[in-house]
């Protein structure tokens, strides 16, 4: 069985970037933050959950921003 997770940057500062995450695309479950200076912090905004989906996103908003430099507007991944 596959996965899928889909966010869209919703904030961006020089501390942290910001996404909503979510299995479809129009249905956000939450919002993802990614501090700056140490990714592995990351968090569910107002959660003490750790969703696949949200890490899905993690995962490739990092691998992007390594890789480029910039966070990208938007992130889908799928298995």
């Amino acid at each position: 069985m596959g996965a899928v997770a889909y966010g869209r940057k919703v904030r961006e500062d020089e501390a942290s970037v910001s996404y909503t995450f979510g299995v479809e695309p129009t249905s956000p479950a939450g919002v993802l933050v990614i501090p700056v200076a140490a990714p592995d912090a990351w968090y569910v905004d107002g959660s003490e959950a750790r969703p696949a989906a949200a890490l899905r996103v993690l995962g490739k908003a990092v691998r992007t921003f390594r890789g480029s430099g910039s966070w990208p507007d938007a992130v889908a991944f799928q298995s």
